[in-house]
């Protein structure tokens, strides 16, 4: 399972890792700081032929409205990843 962590908070990526490791599915992770990261991973993996089956996208309190907008520009990139918004 091909997934992206969009969480600006890099420390909380070591809990991620963990939540993925502790599973029987393989997960293939990548992480990123920002919605323009996002972004160019997304791009970098259509240009590669790859798909992300899910995104991670960190909802932090104070820009709810930003992370809504980057979930619906995330998927417009591509229409068939899941996009589960988190929060601490």
């Amino acid at each position: 399972i091909h997934v992206l962590v969009v969480d600006e908070a890099s420390g909380s990526w070591d809990g991620w890792k963990d939540a993925f490791a502790s599973t029987q599915r393989r997960f293939a992770a990548e992480f990123v700081r920002s919605r323009a990261q996002a972004v160019e991973a997304m791009r970098r993996a259509a240009r590669d032929g790859r798909h992300f089956d899910t995104i991670f996208l960190d909802l932090p309190s104070a820009s709810g409205a930003q992370t809504l907008r980057a979930a619906r520009e995330l998927v417009k990139l591509d229409p068939e990843a899941d996009v589960v918004l988190c929060t601490d």
